[in-house]
């Protein structure tokens, strides 16, 4: 009787890279445009909600045209419990007059930042030198897709999401 010895792969650099482009494109694809929105260091997750716009792609709810707004503190943790990994937990208030507020768990590649509705609305600055820093408008130029801060810098839209205060007395 002879014994076959177990089949053992090379592990090549084509095999390698291969491995890795699948590997980085499911985490890329899982966490869609937000990937920053899924690092803890990036910024104070605790103190601001943060505002989203849902893909017409996600179909669990009707939210066309409405922002969602991340949960505080723990943003992976909301009403009916941890969010699945790469997904996140939000609130949107609803549609009808006394619907109340819906508790959502939302996959991060459904997710785009909202644009500031307006000044003196906190934003967080989502690319370079203050990237991570929470910071009041003191202008929204819609016309042109940019903002200006109380301290005179301009971002454009695609640098920055709509942050909400975070009221640590109010529990939804």
């Amino acid at each position: 009787m002879s014994s076959n010895p177990p089949l053992q792969m090379k592990t090549t650099p084509l095999i390698m890279v291969c491995f890795y482009l699948i590997v980085f494109q499911f985490t890329k694809d899982d966490i869609g445009n937000v990937p920053w929105l899924f690092q803890d260091n990036f910024c104070d997750f605790t103190s601001v909600h943060l505002g989203f716009n849902v893909s017409l792609q996600f179909t669990q709810a009707s939210l066309g045209n409405r922002v969602v707004r991340t949960v505080c503190p723990d943003r992976f943790c909301g009403k009916d419990g941890r969010a699945p990994p790469g997904s996140v937990c939000v609130t949107v208030t609803g549609h009808n007059r006394g619907a109340g507020i819906q508790h959502l768990t939302i996959p991060g590649h459904y997710l785009t930042p909202a644009n500031p509705s307006g000044k003196r609305q906190l934003c967080l600055v989502l690319k370079g030198a203050k990237a991570g820093n929470i910071v009041c408008l003191k202008e929204c130029r819609r016309k042109t897709a940019q903002v200006v801060t109380e301290e005179g810098e301009n971002f454009p839209f695609s640098d920055i999401c709509a942050a909400f205060e975070f009221d640590k007395n109010i529990v939804v």
